[in-house]
């Protein structure tokens, strides 16, 4: 295979003829050095991120209690012959507990009518779905209600939590309290923050060029959106900016979530790590510059039927990032076209492929048919796509309403495109048209979506010398596996020869 993007085939050994159970023997303490060096090759090079996702460990003991905010004042309220004395809720972050705290009071006004239930309804940042909990209280004509709530793994920073309470006597007399909103943040920070048009860019490093970098950032990634291809955001965005790997990571972890280097999260929250310096913030802002435009299409296409497919949505993100393909990478896929052998984006509609070839190859596609889509069909045919989509189409549906054409029609011109050269040469000039800035999507723009995280993370605790510490580790493993090895066959053959 002559592809651009190179893949490590599983090697296969033999087992040689003339070993003895001697020379298997003297091979046992070198596989055992080989296993010991191999799994501190994994610790360095991959296990440590996990581990800090897995464990959410937390280099910052500051604020371990701390409490991010209440709900209104009290919510008093009185209806029905039922008065609410008391309603608030307090949302606790810290390294050890993170929870919201739910409390009412309330009494009824007939000394003969006692009040027989209390339930909590709750809904999650404008979510459609009410939620229900019972909290914990004694039946009586005053009573206190408790309700806690935790929400580690569960709650996002920056999440909004909108609450009311159902109240109801034994004589069947009902109560719902007005709405009040919790906010759930990271109280373990100070915050600073930049407004940039309608995003807003918080962050806690004492170093105010990290909010002014990605302010700017933001700014230009906006009016890029608005100039070249008429689109805005619906609502503000909030960006939240960690300069620890520990702290990102702890903040944002849970059993169901893979953590990368940047997220959006929903349509208005995107967080990402900037650990500061120039190599730090370079990383930062062109992480801004992708995750930016993927709230925009989370905005433009969010509904409560189901999301759009994966190749559009990351193949927008990486288009409107600036980010090209390689030449050596289009030759591949042209090839990989004249063989039928492209991923069918059906197969993409949902989640890519979790093997490193066609995960690899899911993203190179997705970036070429957002480009191709753009040239052939131009900015206000993709705007009426998106729209389509924000109306709950499938994406039959949806492609035959914004680019007048059936989906099977859509895939087959695109692997024409891909096939003839001219995919790659529209690709070409969205290229020379992008700005100086972005970074390609070559083999290391995909390298770096990968191992990003990794070098991120020990970037934390090593500094910007980072890079060059891991690579010094991996030349290290590399050649004691390689030294391990051909000791291994020097002892099983010498003992093979001793035998005979």
């Amino acid at each position: 295979m002559g592809h651009a993007w190179q893949w490590t085939r599983r090697g296969a050994t033999r087992r040689g003829s003339g070993l003895t159970a001697q020379a298997v023997r003297l091979a046992q303490m070198p596989a055992r050095v080989l296993a010991l060096l191999t799994l501190i090759g994994a610790l360095c090079l991959g296990v440590s991120p996990v581990a800090a996702q897995g464990t959410g460990v937390t280099g910052s003991t500051a604020g371990a209690g701390a409490t991010s905010g209440s709900g209104a004042p009290s919510g008093a309220m009185s209806a029905n012959g039922i008065e609410v004395l008391e309603s608030v809720a307090q949302a606790a972050f810290g390294t050890e507990t993170r929870e919201v705290r739910f409390l009412l009071r309330a009494r009824s006004e007939s000394a003969t009518d006692r009040i027989k239930t209390v339930t909590l309804l709750y809904q999650v940042d404008g979510s459609p779905v009410e939620n229900t909990a019972q909290p914990n209280y004694q039946p009586g004509g005053t009573v206190s209600a408790v309700y806690i709530w935790r929400v580690a793994g569960v709650l996002l920073p920056g999440s909004d939590v909108a609450y009311r309470w159902q109240i109801e006597t034994e004589g069947g007399r009902k109560l719902t309290s007005s709405s009040q909103t919790v906010a759930f943040t990271d109280a373990r920070f100070t915050w600073r923050d930049s407004q940039a048009d309608q995003v807003v860019v918080y962050w806690h490093s004492p170093d105010a060029q990290t909010g002014t970098s990605l302010a700017d950032e933001a700014k230009k990634v906006q009016a890029k959106l608005r100039t070249d291809y008429g689109l805005t955001l619906d609502k503000p965005v909030r960006v939240y900016a960690y300069t620890r790997q520990q702290d990102y990571m702890s903040a944002l972890a849970s059993g169901a979530r893979q953590v990368e280097g940047a997220m959006t999260v929903g349509t208005d929250r995107i967080f990402l790590l900037a650990p500061g310096g120039t190599t730090g913030m370079t990383n930062a802002t062109q992480a801004l510059r992708h995750e930016l435009p993927a709230a925009v299409f989370a905005q433009k296409t969010d509904n409560p039927y189901g999301p759009p497919p994966r190749w559009l949505s990351q193949g927008f993100g990486l288009f409107m990032a600036g980010e090209t393909i390689s030449e050596q990478n289009y030759k591949a896929l042209g090839q990989l076209a004249q063989n039928n052998r492209l991923l069918p984006l059906r197969t993409l509609n949902g989640n890519f492929p979790t093997s490193d070839r066609d995960r690899s190859l899911a993203y190179v596609q997705s970036l070429s048919v957002v480009n191709w889509m753009y040239d052939t069909y131009g900015p206000e045919k993709v705007k009426a796509l998106l729209a389509a989509f924000k109306e709950g189409s499938t994406v039959e549906d949806a492609v035959k309403k914004g680019l007048g054409v059936s989906f099977d029609q859509f895939e087959t011109r695109w692997k024409n495109a891909v096939k003839n050269g001219s995919a790659a040469k529209s690709a070409s000039q969205n290229g020379a048209r992008a700005s100086g800035e972005a970074a390609q999507t070559g083999d290391g723009g995909l390298m770096d979506r990968f191992f990003g995280p990794t070098i991120a993370y020990w970037r934390g605790i090593l500094g910007p010398s980072a890079p060059a510490v891991i690579i010094g580790v991996t030349a290290v493993v590399v050649l004691g596996i390689v030294a391990v090895i051909g000791g291994t066959i020097f002892s099983a053959v010498r003992g093979a020869r001793s035998e005979d």
